[in-house]
């Protein structure tokens, strides 16, 4: 499969082709024209009559077309050149800002947060590249408050855990006395527990969709 970069240039250019082809042929159609119109009003209508218009043309004349013919497809030629290098610099303006981009979705994709476009343009493209650089800025932001925030969910874990373990080691081992007092110490610990993985249920309700939030007026007075 062509790359864009190549199709968007052989595309411009077969364009800029039938263009200058087509010009060609309406130009050389034109000199015919007018060189016959020259002709005629040059009193040579009446030889014209009696035969073709090349036979009835003298060397000068043959030199006038020749030299217009080659000087048409010295020009076209000329023109292929430069069509080819406008194409290319077309093709490579659109195609080019496009190609970048996708390998940065490649790398953001791969799981590099850090990949940025770099914006030359103002144009869609460039709105485009911008758009992209502010969605991975922001997903890179996301990922740092999730890791910080699993990494307090952890802690917030551990202390809890830690207590049960230590406390239930203690009694195994006859260190702890497991009296009311003591259980109701581990009933609390259970409790934090239990409401931490509520919480964090209802969080993950929250980011599917799930669970709709209910808004209301707070008397921050009463509160604190």
């Amino acid at each position: 499969m062509r790359s864009l970069l190549t199709r968007v240039t052989v595309t411009v250019f077969t364009t800029t082709v039938i263009v200058i082809v087509g010009l060609m042929v309406v130009v050389n159609y034109q000199i015919s024209e007018n060189f016959s119109s020259y002709l005629y009003m040059s009193g040579m209508h009446g030889m014209m009559n009696h035969g073709s218009m090349a036979a009835m043309m003298g060397t000068p004349e043959r030199q006038f077309i020749a030299s217009l013919q080659h000087s048409l497809a010295v020009t076209s030629a000329i023109m292929l050149i430069i069509g080819a290098l406008v194409s290319y610099y077309l093709a490579r303006s659109i195609a080019v800002p496009v190609i970048n981009l996708n390998k940065a979705v490649n790398s953001v994709s791969a799981g590099n947060l850090d990949t940025a476009v770099a914006i030359k343009r103002q144009d869609e493209v460039g709105q485009l590249a911008e758009a992209f650089n502010e969605m991975t800025a922001r997903l890179k932001s996301n990922t740092i408050l999730r890791q910080r925030f699993l990494a307090g969910i952890a802690h917030e874990l551990r202390t809890p855990l830690t207590i049960l373990k230590a406390n239930l080691e203690g009694i195994v081992d006859g260190i702890i006395s497991p009296d009311q007092e003591q259980m109701n110490s581990l009933t609390e610990e259970v409790d934090r527990l239990v409401k931490m993985v509520g919480e964090l249920r209802d969080l993950s309700l929250l980011e599917a969709g799930q669970m709709i939030p209910e808004y209301g007026d707070v008397n921050l007075k009463t509160t604190l």
